[in-house]
Protein backbone atom coordinates (compact mmCIF):
# COMPACT_ATOMS: atom_id res chain seq x y z
CA UNK A 1 0.00 0.00 0.00
CA UNK A 2 3.13 2.29 0.85
CA UNK A 3 4.32 1.20 -2.04
CA UNK A 4 1.03 2.68 -4.50
CA UNK A 5 1.05 6.01 -2.42
CA UNK A 6 4.89 7.06 -3.41
CA UNK A 7 3.81 6.05 -6.94
CA UNK A 8 1.24 8.32 -6.91
CA UNK A 9 3.32 11.32 -4.98
CA UNK A 10 6.08 10.72 -7.93
CA UNK A 11 3.26 10.88 -10.54
CA UNK A 12 1.80 14.14 -8.79
CA UNK A 13 5.21 15.48 -8.81
CA UNK A 14 5.63 15.28 -12.07
CA UNK A 15 2.54 16.74 -13.35
CA UNK A 16 3.56 20.05 -11.29
CA UNK A 17 6.82 20.17 -13.01
CA UNK A 18 5.35 19.19 -16.67
CA UNK A 19 2.59 22.27 -15.62
CA UNK A 20 5.08 24.92 -15.13
CA UNK A 21 8.07 24.20 -17.14
CA UNK A 22 6.40 22.70 -20.24
CA UNK A 23 5.22 25.43 -22.90
CA UNK A 24 1.75 24.90 -23.62
CA UNK A 25 1.28 22.12 -21.13
CA UNK A 26 -0.66 24.42 -18.34
CA UNK A 27 -3.76 26.51 -18.61
CA UNK A 28 -4.27 28.38 -22.19
CA UNK A 29 -3.31 31.78 -22.11
CA UNK A 30 -6.07 34.39 -22.93
CA UNK A 31 -5.92 35.53 -26.12
CA UNK A 32 -4.11 38.68 -26.98
CA UNK A 33 -6.36 40.52 -30.13
CA UNK A 34 -4.64 42.48 -32.59
CA UNK A 35 -6.62 44.99 -34.34
CA UNK A 36 -5.36 45.90 -38.15
CA UNK A 37 -5.57 48.64 -39.85
CA UNK A 38 -5.28 49.24 -43.81
CA UNK A 39 -5.08 51.88 -45.67
CA UNK A 40 -7.63 51.17 -48.49
CA UNK A 41 -8.39 48.05 -50.75
CA UNK A 42 -5.12 46.90 -52.46
CA UNK A 43 -4.40 44.02 -54.54
CA UNK A 44 -1.42 43.56 -52.23
CA UNK A 45 -3.49 43.27 -48.61
CA UNK A 46 -3.96 39.81 -48.69
CA UNK A 47 -0.58 39.08 -49.48
CA UNK A 48 0.34 41.24 -46.89
CA UNK A 49 -1.51 40.61 -44.39
CA UNK A 50 -0.26 37.01 -44.33
CA UNK A 51 3.02 37.78 -44.04
CA UNK A 52 2.65 40.06 -40.88
CA UNK A 53 0.28 37.43 -39.29
CA UNK A 54 2.49 34.47 -40.12
CA UNK A 55 5.63 35.88 -38.62
CA UNK A 56 4.03 37.23 -35.73
CA UNK A 57 1.92 33.61 -34.80
CA UNK A 58 5.24 31.92 -35.52
CA UNK A 59 7.59 33.71 -33.03
CA UNK A 60 4.79 34.07 -30.59
CA UNK A 61 2.93 30.73 -30.61
CA UNK A 62 4.78 28.90 -27.53
CA UNK A 63 4.60 31.59 -24.84
CA UNK A 64 1.21 33.80 -26.46
CA UNK A 65 -1.93 33.25 -27.31
CA UNK A 66 -1.75 35.78 -30.28
CA UNK A 67 -5.24 36.23 -32.38
CA UNK A 68 -6.12 38.16 -34.96
CA UNK A 69 -10.02 38.63 -34.79
CA UNK A 70 -11.70 38.82 -38.62
CA UNK A 71 -13.80 41.90 -37.40
CA UNK A 72 -10.51 43.65 -36.14
CA UNK A 73 -8.86 44.39 -39.36
CA UNK A 74 -10.63 47.20 -40.52
CA UNK A 75 -10.01 48.29 -44.26
CA UNK A 76 -10.22 52.10 -44.59
CA UNK A 77 -11.27 54.06 -48.09
CA UNK A 78 -7.90 55.48 -48.67
CA UNK A 79 -8.86 58.68 -46.92
CA UNK A 80 -6.69 60.76 -44.19
CA UNK A 81 -10.28 60.72 -42.51
CA UNK A 82 -11.16 57.54 -43.37
CA UNK A 83 -8.06 55.61 -41.95
CA UNK A 84 -8.01 58.03 -38.93
CA UNK A 85 -11.60 57.00 -37.94
CA UNK A 86 -10.51 53.20 -38.13
CA UNK A 87 -7.94 53.08 -35.96
CA UNK A 88 -9.75 55.30 -33.28
CA UNK A 89 -12.35 52.42 -33.85
CA UNK A 90 -9.90 50.10 -32.71
CA UNK A 91 -8.07 52.16 -29.89
CA UNK A 92 -11.16 52.86 -28.07
CA UNK A 93 -12.49 49.02 -28.80
CA UNK A 94 -12.18 47.14 -25.66
CA UNK A 95 -11.34 43.76 -26.83
CA UNK A 96 -8.79 44.94 -29.32
CA UNK A 97 -5.64 44.85 -27.07
CA UNK A 98 -2.94 45.88 -29.62
CA UNK A 99 -2.77 47.71 -32.90
CA UNK A 100 -1.22 47.26 -35.97
CA UNK A 101 -1.39 50.30 -38.68
CA UNK A 102 -0.53 48.09 -41.57
CA UNK A 103 -0.19 50.65 -44.14
CA UNK A 104 2.05 53.93 -45.19
CA UNK A 105 -0.85 55.90 -44.62
CA UNK A 106 -2.03 54.39 -41.35
CA UNK A 107 1.30 54.48 -40.26
CA UNK A 108 2.20 57.96 -40.47
CA UNK A 109 -1.66 58.77 -38.91
CA UNK A 110 -1.31 56.37 -35.99
CA UNK A 111 2.21 58.67 -35.14
CA UNK A 112 0.18 62.09 -35.54
CA UNK A 113 -2.36 61.20 -32.07
CA UNK A 114 -1.60 62.73 -28.86
CA UNK A 115 -2.38 59.85 -26.96
CA UNK A 116 -2.33 56.46 -27.63
CA UNK A 117 -4.38 54.39 -24.59
CA UNK A 118 -3.04 50.87 -26.24
CA UNK A 119 0.56 49.41 -27.79
CA UNK A 120 0.51 50.44 -31.34
CA UNK A 121 3.13 49.67 -34.05
CA UNK A 122 3.40 51.56 -37.00
CA UNK A 123 5.99 49.50 -38.93
CA UNK A 124 5.68 51.08 -42.44
CA UNK A 125 7.53 54.62 -41.88
CA UNK A 126 9.17 54.97 -45.43
CA UNK A 127 11.57 58.37 -45.05
CA UNK A 128 11.97 59.72 -41.26
CA UNK A 129 13.71 62.93 -42.95
CA UNK A 130 10.76 63.51 -45.70
CA UNK A 131 7.97 62.52 -42.72
CA UNK A 132 8.99 64.95 -40.54
CA UNK A 133 10.36 62.09 -37.38
CA UNK A 134 12.41 62.69 -35.05
CA UNK A 135 13.22 60.24 -32.51
CA UNK A 136 14.84 60.30 -29.15
CA UNK A 137 17.70 57.96 -28.69
CA UNK A 138 16.97 55.86 -31.78
CA UNK A 139 13.38 55.17 -29.80
CA UNK A 140 9.45 56.78 -30.53
CA UNK A 141 9.63 58.24 -26.99
CA UNK A 142 6.00 58.36 -27.49
CA UNK A 143 4.06 56.05 -24.62
CA UNK A 144 2.78 53.23 -26.61
CA UNK A 145 4.14 53.79 -29.90
CA UNK A 146 6.87 51.48 -31.84
CA UNK A 147 7.47 52.71 -35.31
CA UNK A 148 9.61 51.30 -37.44
CA UNK A 149 11.30 53.33 -40.10
CA UNK A 150 14.20 53.05 -43.02
CA UNK A 151 17.05 55.44 -42.94
CA UNK A 152 16.02 57.98 -45.25
CA UNK A 153 14.92 55.55 -48.41
CA UNK A 154 13.36 58.19 -50.89
CA UNK A 155 16.26 60.78 -50.14
CA UNK A 156 19.49 57.67 -50.49
CA UNK A 157 17.47 56.44 -53.55
CA UNK A 158 16.93 59.68 -55.60
CA UNK A 159 20.39 59.98 -54.73
CA UNK A 160 21.38 57.11 -56.38
CA UNK A 161 18.84 57.70 -59.21
CA UNK A 162 21.18 60.75 -60.04
CA UNK A 163 24.23 58.45 -59.78
CA UNK A 164 22.76 56.36 -63.12
CA UNK A 165 20.82 59.12 -65.08
CA UNK A 166 22.34 62.45 -64.01
CA UNK A 167 19.66 65.11 -64.09
CA UNK A 168 18.38 68.72 -62.90
CA UNK A 169 14.44 68.75 -63.32
CA UNK A 170 13.06 65.50 -61.14
CA UNK A 171 9.21 64.96 -60.86
CA UNK A 172 7.91 62.82 -57.84
CA UNK A 173 4.62 60.85 -58.17
CA UNK A 174 3.42 60.56 -54.72
CA UNK A 175 -0.19 59.40 -53.65
CA UNK A 176 -2.19 62.82 -52.86
CA UNK A 177 -3.13 61.38 -49.50
CA UNK A 178 0.59 60.54 -48.34
CA UNK A 179 0.79 64.01 -49.12
CA UNK A 180 -1.43 65.10 -47.42
CA UNK A 181 -0.91 62.93 -44.40
CA UNK A 182 2.70 64.39 -44.10
CA UNK A 183 2.23 68.65 -44.04
CA UNK A 184 5.25 69.00 -44.06
CA UNK A 185 6.65 66.66 -47.32
CA UNK A 186 6.67 69.49 -49.62
CA UNK A 187 8.61 71.35 -47.68
CA UNK A 188 11.06 68.69 -46.93
CA UNK A 189 11.36 67.81 -50.46
CA UNK A 190 12.47 71.23 -51.53
CA UNK A 191 15.00 71.02 -48.69
CA UNK A 192 16.22 68.50 -50.44
CA UNK A 193 16.12 69.60 -53.91
CA UNK A 194 18.31 72.77 -52.68
CA UNK A 195 20.67 70.37 -51.20
CA UNK A 196 21.22 68.36 -54.12
CA UNK A 197 21.06 71.48 -56.09
CA UNK A 198 18.24 70.02 -58.19
CA UNK A 199 14.62 71.63 -59.36
CA UNK A 200 12.12 69.25 -57.67
CA UNK A 201 8.14 69.00 -58.77
CA UNK A 202 5.51 66.75 -57.10
CA UNK A 203 2.71 65.35 -58.97
CA UNK A 204 -0.30 64.16 -56.99
CA UNK A 205 -1.74 60.83 -58.24
CA UNK A 206 -5.04 59.02 -57.33
CA UNK A 207 -6.05 56.54 -59.42
CA UNK A 208 -5.55 57.80 -62.98
CA UNK A 209 -2.40 57.66 -64.97
CA UNK A 210 -4.09 59.83 -67.82
CA UNK A 211 -4.14 62.69 -65.45
CA UNK A 212 -0.51 62.10 -63.96
CA UNK A 213 1.08 62.25 -67.38
CA UNK A 214 -1.30 65.18 -68.31
CA UNK A 215 0.63 67.02 -65.44
CA UNK A 216 4.38 65.83 -66.44
CA UNK A 217 5.84 69.63 -67.86
CA UNK A 218 7.88 69.86 -70.58
CA UNK A 219 11.71 70.04 -69.74
CA UNK A 220 11.55 66.99 -67.07
CA UNK A 221 14.41 65.01 -67.13
CA UNK A 222 13.76 62.07 -64.66
CA UNK A 223 10.64 61.13 -62.62
CA UNK A 224 10.22 59.50 -59.27
CA UNK A 225 7.55 56.87 -58.59
CA UNK A 226 6.55 57.32 -55.24
CA UNK A 227 3.44 55.75 -52.87
CA UNK A 228 1.23 54.67 -55.54
CA UNK A 229 -0.89 52.04 -53.38
CA UNK A 230 -4.21 53.80 -54.62
CA UNK A 231 -3.48 53.02 -58.48
CA UNK A 232 -5.06 50.08 -60.05
CA UNK A 233 -2.24 48.04 -61.29
CA UNK A 234 -3.65 48.37 -65.16
CA UNK A 235 -3.32 52.21 -64.51
CA UNK A 236 -0.06 52.06 -63.17
CA UNK A 237 1.02 49.90 -66.06
CA UNK A 238 -0.38 52.91 -68.48
CA UNK A 239 1.92 55.44 -66.86
CA UNK A 240 4.89 53.82 -66.57
CA UNK A 241 3.96 52.97 -70.43
CA UNK A 242 3.69 56.93 -70.76
CA UNK A 243 6.93 57.26 -69.19
CA UNK A 244 8.59 55.56 -71.28
CA UNK A 245 6.96 56.33 -74.34
CA UNK A 246 8.36 60.14 -73.50
CA UNK A 247 11.79 58.36 -73.41
CA UNK A 248 11.97 59.76 -69.20
CA UNK A 249 13.91 57.63 -67.47
CA UNK A 250 12.03 56.43 -63.87
CA UNK A 251 13.28 55.40 -60.44
CA UNK A 252 10.35 52.96 -58.42
CA UNK A 253 10.40 53.40 -54.99
CA UNK A 254 9.12 49.49 -54.57
CA UNK A 255 11.89 48.66 -56.78
CA UNK A 256 11.67 44.83 -58.69
CA UNK A 257 8.17 44.89 -58.91
CA UNK A 258 7.77 47.70 -61.04
CA UNK A 259 11.25 47.37 -62.56
CA UNK A 260 9.61 44.28 -64.26
CA UNK A 261 6.58 46.66 -65.45
CA UNK A 262 9.18 48.59 -67.37
CA UNK A 263 10.77 51.42 -64.81
CA UNK A 264 14.92 51.76 -65.42
CA UNK A 265 15.77 51.05 -61.88
CA UNK A 266 14.55 50.34 -58.25
CA UNK A 267 16.80 49.47 -54.93
CA UNK A 268 14.13 47.52 -53.09
CA UNK A 269 14.81 44.28 -52.64
CA UNK A 270 12.08 40.90 -52.52
CA UNK A 271 13.40 40.25 -49.07
CA UNK A 272 11.97 43.54 -47.65
CA UNK A 273 8.53 42.92 -46.72
CA UNK A 274 9.08 39.24 -44.45
CA UNK A 275 11.99 40.74 -42.85
CA UNK A 276 10.06 44.19 -41.92
CA UNK A 277 7.01 42.06 -40.92
CA UNK A 278 9.49 39.62 -38.56
CA UNK A 279 10.64 43.21 -37.27
CA UNK A 280 7.11 43.34 -36.29
CA UNK A 281 6.74 40.24 -34.78
CA UNK A 282 10.08 40.72 -32.91
CA UNK A 283 8.16 43.87 -31.65
CA UNK A 284 5.49 42.19 -30.53
CA UNK A 285 7.22 39.70 -28.75
CA UNK A 286 9.28 42.07 -26.48
CA UNK A 287 6.33 44.22 -25.91
CA UNK A 288 4.00 41.24 -24.63
CA UNK A 289 6.91 40.32 -22.31
CA UNK A 290 7.19 43.50 -20.91
CA UNK A 291 9.03 45.93 -22.61
CA UNK A 292 7.64 49.41 -23.58
CA UNK A 293 6.66 50.32 -26.90
CA UNK A 294 8.24 53.63 -26.56
CA UNK A 295 11.74 51.85 -25.88
CA UNK A 296 11.86 50.01 -28.85
CA UNK A 297 14.83 50.74 -31.49
CA UNK A 298 12.94 52.44 -34.68
CA UNK A 299 15.81 52.18 -37.12
CA UNK A 300 15.17 49.30 -40.15
CA UNK A 301 17.57 49.05 -42.75
CA UNK A 302 15.65 47.22 -45.62
CA UNK A 303 18.94 45.52 -47.48
CA UNK A 304 22.08 45.31 -46.34
CA UNK A 305 25.46 46.15 -48.76
CA UNK A 306 25.63 43.11 -50.70
CA UNK A 307 21.49 42.56 -51.61
CA UNK A 308 21.72 46.36 -52.52
CA UNK A 309 20.65 45.75 -55.86
CA UNK A 310 19.07 48.02 -59.35
CA UNK A 311 17.46 46.07 -61.84
CA UNK A 312 16.98 47.11 -65.32
CA UNK A 313 15.09 46.20 -67.99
Amino acid sequence: MQIRVNQWITVAWVLLILIFTIPGFSQPQPPVNIGVVLDGPWHMNEQVLEIFESEILELTRNEFNVVFPNDKILVADWSRQGIRKALEQLLDDPQVDMVLAGGVISSQEAINFSQLPKPVLAPVILDPELQGLSSAEGKSGIKNLSYTHSPARIIREIKYFQEIVPFKKLIIISSRVFSQTIPQFQQNVDALAKSLNIEISTILADTSASSVLGEIPRGTEAVFLGTLFQMPLSQLQLLIDGINDRKLPSFSLWGKADVERGALAGLLPDTYLPRLARRTALNIQRILLGEAPEDLPVAFAPEGQVTYHTYRV
